[in-house]
């Protein structure tokens, strides 16, 4: 099964979560945000739905200011 992270990293990542739920208008695209999301996802060990967060990022970073698409390649080879 998936490791389950410490509380500490469930706190912060709950509370990262509520935070964009409620501050962000939903449908609208926030690219540095959904970066940084995806890379809380990565750092508690959920590379699945990090990669699904970086492709998210790179579909809507239409300025390229992440590197979104080059972390989701990344994070491909090493989740397949």
């Amino acid at each position: 099964g998936v490791p389950i992270p410490p509380p500490q990293t469930l706190l912060s990542g709950y509370y990262l979560n509520e935070l964009l739920l409620k501050l962000l208008a939903r449908q609208d695209p926030h690219a540095e945000l959904f970066d940084a999301y995806a890379d809380t996802l990565e750092a508690a060990g959920r590379e699945r739905d990090a990669l699904a967060w970086f492709h998210r990022t790179h579909a809507v970073d239409s300025d390229e200011i992440t590197d979104a698409a080059e972390r989701a390649d990344e994070l491909e080879r090493r989740v397949d």
